[in-house]
């Protein structure tokens, strides 16, 4: 750093000199101060206005999670068509809300951040002590399974905190006021539209034809059995032979082998 000592005239009376040496001492000063700031902000870049640091969260990501901001765990809610409370009020004169909606997405709005803020707090703090597991080396792997089970369990509830939000958003508006803030916001709306229950692309099974059969009607075999024997022919009335059995005369050999 280049440091710049004024020059102080020695023809002056002493009143004005000691005006000068005033000016040149805090000329000194405000340099050597400026740049003891800029070293305590290097010296570790993820740190919040109270000083404290984590090293997997940013300065930003520990302001997010303790004002109880978004940070996109509701993304895919609001890029499915529901609304979050904090854009709805944004939005609620471009939207149409009633004063109903408009009270009912302040209270979600403030339940939200009665809920999202203290966990958020708490994921900050369980990141720091994870970081000083490493920064003071005592860190091992019962101590580590333990503590990434308690952030990712805070991490889960604090998600499903925003996106019931969104949920809560959605029965509260008419399907037009979803729409209207879906192009508001910018996004190209649902994925998939259901349609009774069900995608466009699917069918019920009630509806399906299955091989153009009527299985009440056929038998498994596609053919009916009731008149037919197991062979598929009515032995009843065919002639064996051409011969009638019970009229025919029985044969008789004699002794040399001949027919009688």
């Amino acid at each position: 750093m280049l440091l710049i000592y004024p020059i102080i005239p020695t023809d002056l009376t002493g009143q004005s000199t000691m005006t000068l040496r005033k000016f040149a001492l805090i000329g000194l000063l405000l340099p050597v101060a400026a740049y003891a700031q800029h070293a305590e902000h290097q010296q570790h870049p993820n740190t919040d206005h109270q000083g404290q640091h984590t090293s997997s969260l940013s300065a930003d990501d520990i302001t997010g999670l303790q004002e109880g901001r978004g940070m996109g765990m509701a993304r895919p809610a609001e890029l499915n068509g529901y609304p979050g409370p904090l854009h709805v009020l944004e939005l609620a004169d471009a939207l149409g809300l009633t004063m109903d909606q408009r009270m009912e997405a302040q209270r979600l709005r403030e339940a939200l951040l009665a809920k999202a803020q203290p966990l958020g707090a708490q994921i900050v703090e369980r990141e720091r002590r994870l970081d000083m597991m490493f920064v003071q080396q005592r860190a091992d792997r019962e101590m580590i399974e333990a503590a990434t089970a308690e952030i990712g369990l805070l991490r889960a509830q604090l998600r499903a905190v925003h996106l019931n939000a969104h949920v809560g958003m959605y029965a509260a508006m008419t399907s037009g006021q979803r729409t209207r803030y879906t192009n508001l916001r910018g996004h190209e709306g649902p994925a998939m539209q259901p349609h009774d229950g069900m995608l466009d692309n699917e069918a019920s099974p009630e509806d399906m034809d299955h091989g153009d059969m009527d299985h009440g009607d056929m038998d498994h075999d596609g053919m009916d059995h009731g008149d037919m024997d197991n062979d598929g022919m009515d032995h009843s009335g065919m002639d064996h032979g051409g011969m009638d059995h019970e009229d025919a005369e029985p044969t008789t050999l004699t002794h040399d082998g001949h027919q009688n």
